[in-house]
């Protein structure tokens, strides 16, 4: 289409001929016969003027009740976002005080943590004799061993010891055992190794419970092979870590 061909307006204005190529902006922008927003259509008036008429329009005075339900709607907003913010800060400040809280327990955790721990260490190492029962000692972690023995021919003995953790004072703050190791003549055997393991919290007599032929010890009981050894000699064996 020529853009320079004349034509008219649509709504039949005052306006005579003109290229079609300004046909648009003369509707939109000059054309007093063309329905317009009013001004107030932001505070909900649905009405479209001609253009020309706009004015008159506007001094409608039920554009006052329009503005005065629209500014009412505006501070109740206004208001809610105040509370809002209001809150927002409160908690930021609650966050903040929650933060410097868990930060002092956290340091005081691992002040106990390191307490316990040097402690523990001042309680082994302990000597646990074979036929003597189960002895407890607290490194760490609540524990008891035993040593165990069982003859077999040519005057030798198969030995064992038997370690097992139980419920302790100190669970709360959930104290990991160190690595601990039993000494029997000369030989230094591991009892724990992995620290962070998950280890089964037991009664505390359950190793008292277990014959001397042990045979099949209760699920949880760690037990560890020290090894055939002649009977004429030392059984006892130390804990130490």
């Amino acid at each position: 289409e020529c853009m320079e061909y004349p034509v008219t307006c649509p709504n039949k204005c005052v306006s005579t001929n003109m290229p079609r190529g300004s046909l648009t902006a003369h509707v939109n922008r000059e054309c007093p016969l063309e329905p317009v927003d009013c001004v107030f259509s932001w505070a909900g008036c649905n009405d479209k003027p001609l253009r020309k008429d706009v004015h008159v329009h506007t001094a409608d005075t039920k554009h006052m009740t329009l503005l005065a339900v629209a500014c009412g709607q505006l501070k109740k907003e206004n208001e809610q976002i105040k509370e809002e913010n209001e809150k927002i800060i409160f908690l930021e400040e609650e966050l903040e005080k929650l933060k410097k809280k868990f930060k002092t327990l956290e340091n005081d955790n691992i002040v106990l943590k390191d307490h316990i721990l040097s402690n523990a260490k001042v309680e082994l190492p302990v000597e646990i004799t074979r036929g003597i029962g189960a002895v407890h000692f607290e490194c760490g972690r609540h524990m008891s061993a035993r040593m165990m023995g069982q003859d077999i021919e040519g005057g030798y003995a198969d030995y064992i010891v038997l370690l097992a953790l139980h419920e302790g004072r100190l669970d709360k703050l959930n104290p990991k055992p160190p690595k601990i190791f039993a000494k029997y003549r000369g030989k230094v055997t591991p009892l724990i190794e992995d620290t962070e393991a998950t280890y089964v919290t037991l009664p505390d007599d359950i190793l008292n419970t277990i014959n001397m032929g042990w045979g099949d010890v209760p699920q949880g009981v760690i037990k560890i092979p020290l090894g055939k050894y002649s009977i004429i000699g030392s059984e006892t064996v130390t804990i130490c870590t």
